[in-house]
């Protein structure tokens, strides 16, 4: 039976078997592996609480964002966003990528300067970090958008 809940941190390297469904309601099932993930989450809160930060304030443990890469036992790779609320009535927002290989998922979490330099945000950066250590693929494209100029 595949489980339905999103894989914490120190599942990472784990092989498994995940349904998992999108803010639309699209259902990705998946038997492989959990290469990583990042997050942004704090564990201390950037204003007076209670209550949870207003609409529109930032606070990164009321709201914050989580990256997890997978892969599939064909060599393909799924990329799981989804932005994190514990606010009262907010919900989570889930995004699912296939990805047809490591530097596809590379390209997928950066940012390209118009010089065609890769950047990433430091969840990207902590997801295809973890990822690396279990995935050449991964590794070798992500070292190679952090030294050189991609095209």
């Amino acid at each position: 039976m595949p489980d339905t809940a999103l894989p914490p941190f120190t599942e990472a390297g784990q092989a498994g078997h995940w349904e998992l469904t999108d803010r639309y309601g699209t259902k990705a099932v998946l038997a492989g592996d959990f290469l990583g993930l990042g997050s942004s989450h704090r564990p201390f809160h950037k204003h007076p609480f209670p209550p949870h930060a207003a609409k529109g304030q930032h606070c990164s443990t009321c709201r914050w964002m989580e990256i997890r890469i997978f892969q599939d036992r064909d060599g393909r790779y799924l990329v799981v966003q989804t932005g994190r609320s514990v606010v009262p009535q907010e919900s989570d927002i889930t995004t699912l990528g296939w990805a047809p290989d490591g530097p596809a998922v590379v390209s997928a979490l950066a940012t390209w300067s118009e010089s065609g330099r890769a950047s990433f945000t430091f969840v990207a950066r902590r997801a295809l970090e973890t990822a690396s250590e279990y995935d050449g693929k991964i590794n070798a494209a992500y070292r190679a958008a952090l030294q050189r100029v991609v095209t």
